[in-house]
């Protein structure tokens, strides 16, 4: 369904861009001068900053919309149609054949704005050293919910959503690394891995390849969120070491063109995420070979990862930020901030209600001990070490502290295990709720 712009706005937009197109330059033949666009965040000005149109397109692009989709549009127009020529002078966008006629362009870029959402399905291959697993609780296809599943890549899934789009300038920019010197050349042809699992996400609104829009993040937050909840429930680990140079994934975004689905772009995961993608392994909970597999153990894994995109209660919402957190206090080795992101991810969790900082700790170390002790003694030990790891967690934001102690440490993945296991306590309630019929 189209935004549902009124027409004089349309007017408005397309007269001033115009203007401001006169003054766009083109860089060695193929790139957009970001000096010249600056003026384009004028016309966001124009759209309606209240409201449904306002709030669909925070979801559909994020902040700067309009300027944000015509830069990230014409950039890539330029792109694939030019021949990079580091000798070019830099010169107007209005001298190159496609963009002459700049009231013809302004025209169709605001209606493209004004017709959007567009459909996209974004594809990530997870790890083989959990896909392969998987892929034993699966039949094809396992729905997470409406707009999120795990697939097994067959010579189907390959014709579906192939990896070329036969546009040089476009298949040229397909799966570049995070470092310049791997990308001399030009990127490699791709294949799927066969051995592995994707996991797909339907998505609505503007996906661009020099921005990273409001899907493209969503993406990368229910990505979070399934490992984060992953290692909460003891399904994987992540080992402790560190690559110097993490392997690039990628997200893979297809559209669809022609009732087919056609490669649109790639997106290059942080690198932070990239490294845990690379350092998780399955639990070996048995003393057997991981990698061997149970299927019992994989559906189980996928029914649970399931509730947290499938149940929209206040409890699943929570609880999906907080798997997020998770993941990311598994990220790189600067174990301060990953103090503070697991505390963070404790605190989306326990943390509801008003209170000051001094209140918060309280508030947490008891909702902890009460949430996961079994014992009274087990309850007054948390207690005790809780209250120790949130004095270092104020130390950290207040006092900047640069580093922590042996002692500290270990507090830490103390803590990074509590938070597991409220995961594991705050996931039985959500369970509850869903079998009482519970909205929040």
């Amino acid at each position: 369904m189209a935004l549902g712009l009124r027409e004089e706005c349309k007017k408005s937009l397309i007269q001033e861009l115009i203007e401001n197109l006169e003054h766009v330059l083109v860089d060695n033949n193929v790139h957009l001068n970001f000096n010249s666009m600056r003026n384009l965040k004028n016309l966001d000005a124009r759209l309606p900053q209240t409201g449904t149109i306002h709030t669909k397109l925070i979801n559909y692009i994020g902040e700067n919309p309009l300027y944000t989709f015509i830069y990230e549009t014409i950039n890539r127009e330029v792109d694939e149609k030019g021949v990079y020529d580091s000798k070019s002078k830099r010169i107007p966008l209005n001298s190159l054949p496609d963009y002459s006629n700049l009231r013809g362009v302004a025209e169709r870029l605001i209606n493209e704005f004004a017709n959007l959402p567009l459909e996209y399905v974004i594809s990530f291959e997870l790890p083989t050293s959990i896909g392969k697993q998987l892929c034993q609780g699966i039949n094809h296809v396992y729905k997470m919910d409406d707009t999120h599943r795990l697939i097994t890549v067959d010579e189907g899934y390959i014709k579906e959503f192939p990896l070329t789009s036969g546009i040089k300038g476009r298949d040229s920019n397909l799966f570049g690394s995070y470092w310049i010197i791997d990308n001399i050349g030009g990127s490699k042809n791709r294949q799927w891995n066969k051995e592995t699992l994707c996991m797909q996400f339907d998505v609505k609104g503007f996906i661009g390849r020099y921005t990273s829009t409001t899907p493209i993040l969503e993406v990368i937050a229910a990505l979070k969120a399934f490992l984060g909840f992953s290692i909460a429930l003891n399904f994987i680990e992540v080992e402790n070491i560190r690559f110097v140079r993490p392997r690039v994934k990628h997200l893979i975004v297809h559209h669809r063109l022609n009732e087919k689905w056609e490669i649109w772009d790639t997106h290059k995961l942080p690198m932070d995420l990239a490294e845990v993608l690379d350092l998780i392994k399955i639990k070996d909970m048995k003393g057997q070979d991981p990698s061997a597999g149970d299927k019992e153990t994989s559906i189980g894994w996928l029914s649970l990862a399931g509730l947290i995109f499938r149940f929209a209660t206040d409890k699943a919402k929570r609880l999906y930020l907080a798997c997020q957190w998770l993941c990311d206090s598994y990220s790189g080795d600067n174990e301060l901030l990953s103090l503070v992101q697991t505390m963070a991810a404790i605190e989306v969790m326990l943390g509801v209600g008003e209170y000051d900082d001094i209140s918060l700790g309280a508030l947490l170390r008891n909702r902890c001990a009460y949430l996961i002790g079994k014992t009274q003694e087990e309850r007054e030990l948390i207690l005790k070490e809780f209250r120790k790891i949130y004095q270092v967690r104020s130390k950290i934001l207040h006092r900047g502290q640069s580093k922590l102690n042996k002692g500290e440490s270990i507090m830490f993945f103390k803590l990074q295990n509590y938070c597991s296991r409220i995961i594991l306590e705050e996931l039985k309630l959500v369970c509850q709720d869903m079998k009482s019929g519970k909205k929040s």
